[in-house]
């Protein structure tokens, strides 16, 4: 019978900015609070943005408010792109910074947050983390 390893469950959160950003490291795990206070501020993001994206649904999901931002006049989009790097920082514990974040080229900064909104809403178990056999059954 396999047991359980809360240290080999799931990949590191190990990133690098570079070429763009000299910054790499490894992301703290981020703690329940953490989550709720990024989705809460996500859906409130959202929200804001409805406002000026009338035609985004109600309840988007981040690929949608990302889509939205870009759409919108340079202003209101400087500012949400700031207002998302806040968040996505606080969700990394800071590393990576706000101030990293923005240094990065915009698609590239979508494809981090993505992967990590990914990594940390929907993480893949590695092998030989402990999980259960499919079938219940020993071998």
């Amino acid at each position: 019978m396999s047991g359980f390893n809360a240290g080999n469950v799931v990949d590191p959160l190990d990133f690098t900015l570079m070429p763009f950003v000299q910054c790499e490291g490894t992301i703290k795990e981020p703690t329940d609070a953490q989550i709720s206070t990024f989705l809460a501020s996500v859906k409130t993001l959202a929200s804001d943005l409805r406002k000026d994206v009338p035609t985004l649904p109600e309840n988007a999901t981040q690929a949608q408010l990302l889509d939205a931002i870009d759409s919108l006049d340079p202003e209101i989009m400087l500012s949400m792109g700031k207002k998302m790097a806040v968040l996505y920082a606080a969700l990394c514990s800071g590393k990576p910074s706000e101030e990293q974040l923005l240094a990065l080229p915009p698609r590239i900064r979508n494809i981090f947050y993505a992967w990590l909104q990914e990594q940390v809403m929907d993480p893949e178990v590695v092998s030989g983390g402990g999980a259960p056999q499919a079938n219940g059954q020993k071998r």
